[in-house]
C-alpha cells in the first residue's frame, strides 16, 4: 500500500497536471477524512465518493483519457468549478438548483442582498474547517463507466 501520508508517491511525481490535481484533490480528501473519522481512507473510497468507477478515475489521473464535460460536471459536484480549470474547458453551471435559482435571478437582486449573500457564504466556509456533509441526496452523481 502506498505511503499517503506523506502526500506522494513515486509514481505521482510523473502524472500529467490534471492527474496532479487530482492527486492533489485525493490528498485533501484524506486529511479530510483523516481528520474527521481518524481513519486512512483508501483510493477506493475517493473514487466512489466521487462517483466514478475506477478504471475512468486512474485513466484520467495517468492521462490516458481526456475528461468528458459530463465527467467535469461530476467532478466538479465535488471538487468545486476548478476542476474546467484544470482541463482548460470553460466552467459549466453545476446542476444544484439552489446555485442555479441564485445564478439566473443574481441581476435582479439588489447589490445589498447579493453583498450579504457573498458575506454569508464567506462567514460559513471561514468558521468551519472541515466541509459540512451535503444534506441534499440529489446531488451524489451516479458511477460513471
Amino acid at each position: 500500500m502506498a505511503n499517503y501520508r506523506n502526500g506522494q508517491t513515486p509514481e505521482d511525481e510523473q502524472l500529467p497536471p490534471f492527474g496532479k490535481k487530482l492527486h492533489d484533490a485525493f490528498m485533501a480528501y484524506v486529511k479530510q477524512e483523516m481528520a474527521r473519522t481518524n481513519h486512512v481512507p483508501a483510493q477506493a473510497d475517493f473514487v466512489a465518493w466521487l462517483g466514478l468507477t475506477t478504471p475512468v478515475y486512474s485513466d484520467l489521473k495517468l492521462g490516458r483519457r481526456e475528461p468528458t464535460d459530463r465527467v467535469l460536471d461530476i467532478l466538479a459536484e465535488h471538487l468545486g468549478p476548478e476542476v474546467y480549470d484544470w482541463a482548460d474547458k470553460p466552467r459549466r453551471m453545476p446542476k444544484d438548483k439552489d446555485l442555479r435559482y441564485l445564478a439566473d435571478n443574481w441581476r435582479s437582486f439588489s447589490k445589498r442582498f447579493r453583498t450579504e449573500v457573498r458575506k454569508l457564504a464567506e462567514k460559513e466556509l471561514h468558521e468551519s474547517e472541515t466541509p459540512k456533509e451535503d444534506e441534499d441526496e440529489n446531488l451524489k452523481p451516479a458511477a460513471v463507466q
